[in-house]
């Protein structure tokens, strides 16, 4: 008979019959979620990936290395940084009102306009902030746009060194009616029957 009773138990074991034992993986259970577990792995997996991750290092800062008063600030995608003003600057064509709030630079490149260094708005040439009657730099009050001198700063040959002077304004210098380079007056090159080509009067001979 007991014979029997163990020769029972082998043929269930046989045809898959739980065990029971403690620690059975559950992989004949029929009622597995294989969604959720599948789910919980994938979970697991994005956590160990997210640990795993190192923070890329950040972009490293525009400062100004020429005049040491602007301190540092950060250039937005397509900028570049222009460290003799710690100024942030990007390629236009033909810099000026329409298509740079802050100033120009050169004839392709438009700053912020914000800096000491490169300081003006609505498509001028940038002005270097100085005070008046000294060789001390003033400051660049920042507006909506750009950024305009303080102080009372005048346009010289000293702080307006991309363009020429209209009045106490830096221009770019690039216009037939305000040309000239190198923070001297601007010209009217209309009046006296040319045009500007080059930051400078082209008038025709007579």
């Amino acid at each position: 008979m007991a014979g029997r009773a163990w020769l029972g138990v082998a043929f269930l074991l046989g045809c898959g019959a739980r065990t029971g034992i403690a620690g059975e993986p559950d992989f004949l259970d029929a009622s597995l979620d294989v969604a959720a577990v599948d789910a919980k792995v994938d979970a697991t997996k994005d956590a160990i990936v997210s640990d795993a991750v190192i923070d890329a290092p950040p972009a490293p800062l525009c400062c100004d290395e020429g005049l040491k008063l602007s301190g540092c600030q950060s250039c937005a995608a397509g900028e570049q940084c222009w460290n003799k003003a710690g100024t942030c600057e990007r390629a236009t064509q033909r810099c000026g009102p329409s298509n740079c709030d802050g100033c120009c630079l050169s004839d392709t490149l438009c700053a912020d306009g914000r800096e000491v260094g490169a300081c003006g708005t609505h498509g001028q040439a940038c002005q270097t902030c100085i005070k008046p009657g000294s060789t001390s730099y003033g400051t660049c009050v920042p507006d909506a746009t750009g950024g305009t001198c303080g102080g009372g700063d005048t346009c010289t040959k000293s702080n307006c060194f991309h363009g020429c002077c209209d009045g106490n304004t830096c221009m770019i210098g690039d216009q037939d009616t305000l040309c000239g380079s190198g923070g001297t007056a601007c010209v009217d090159c209309v009046a006296l029957g040319g045009l500007c080509k080059a930051d400078a009067c082209d008038i025709p001979h007579q």
